[in-house]
This record gives C-alpha cells, structure tokens and sequence, in this order.
C-alpha cells in the first residue's frame, strides 16, 4: 500500500498540482506576469521622462509648459497631489442636480398636490395603514385594554355541531 495507508492515485489526476504539466503551466504563467510587469515599469517610466523633457524645454523657452493640475506629475514642491480630483467633481456635481431635482419635485407637489402618484388626497388609506382604532369603527375596544378582535370562526349549520359543543357569541374577543 505504500506505506501510507491508502492508494496513491492523485498523480493521475489533471488537478493535481505536483503534476508535471500543471507545474510547467505555473512557471509559464509566472514568466508572462512578469514580463508584462515589467513592460509596464517601463511605459511608465518613459512616459515619466517624456513629462520631464516637455517641462525642461519649456522652461527652456519660458512657455508654460503642461499645467500643474495633471495628475500624473508630483513635483517636490508642489504641494497635497489630489488623485481623485475628478471622482470628487463629478460626485458633487452628482448631488447638485439631485438637490436641483428634489427641490423641483417639492415645487412640483406643493402646486400640484395630486401629481404626486405615491399618495392621493381623495382616497382613503388601506385598512393595513390605519390604526386599529379606526379600522374597527365604533365598538373597537379602548387603547390599551388588550382586547383584540378574533378571526370569524365559520361552523357549519346547527344541526351538524356535536352536542357538547357550545357556539361563542360573534364577534369572538380574545384578551392578550
């Protein structure tokens, strides 16, 4: 049994990692992410040096140059660099128009209260959104006694009740 107490068939499996071609497969992998690592180090790095040649030159020069608000360029004496400068502006003018639109629609419902589809004023709540005080009308019970009215209780006519069976008045009232 190979002294380990059981059949030794995972190097027969696809999935097993120790597997020459998985093992191949890894290193492979590992080489690309690293080349495309490093391409990647050096695109920035160029891009970089071409930054700094344009401000040299135009110092050079006395123009302008590119302006200091790019992000992309941290010079020593430049002071806090705000990488989501454009995140936070469009945020903001994200909630202006939604402070714009919510203001409109208060105007909106205030001149026209009936405009508004979520709620009308001519028609009643539903029974589910009233209190139980109102939904029972007259004979509720008073707040806080614990009555609550029971579910109607349907039995079938007189003469099939069982003898010992006793009818309780309508509507039936439960206390809690």
């Amino acid at each position: 049994m190979g002294g380990h107490g059981g059949l030794n068939i995972l190097p027969q499996k696809s999935w097993h990692v120790w597997n020459r071609a998985n093992r191949e497969r890894v290193a492979r992998d590992e080489a690309e992410a690293a080349q495309q690592a490093a391409d990647e180090e050096f695109n920035a790095a160029a891009e970089r040096a071409g930054l700094n040649l344009m401000k040299l030159r135009a110092r050079v020069t006395g123009e302008a140059g590119p302006s200091t608000t790019d992000r992309h360029v941290a010079t020593a004496g430049a002071g806090h660099v705000n990488f989501f400068a454009d995140a936070e502006a469009a945020e903001l003018l994200a909630q202006r128009d939604a402070a714009a639109k919510r203001k409109e629609a208060q105007e909106i419902s205030r001149i026209m209260p009936d405009l508004d589809l979520s709620k009308s004023a001519r028609e009643p709540k539903p029974w589910y959104a009233m209190p139980p005080r109102e939904r029972a009308g007259d004979d509720a019970a008073p707040a806080g006694s614990g009555v609550v009215d029971a579910a109607v209780l349907w039995l079938p006519a007189p003469a099939i009740i069982p003898e010992g069976l006793q009818l309780l008045p309508m509507p039936v009232r439960l206390r809690l």
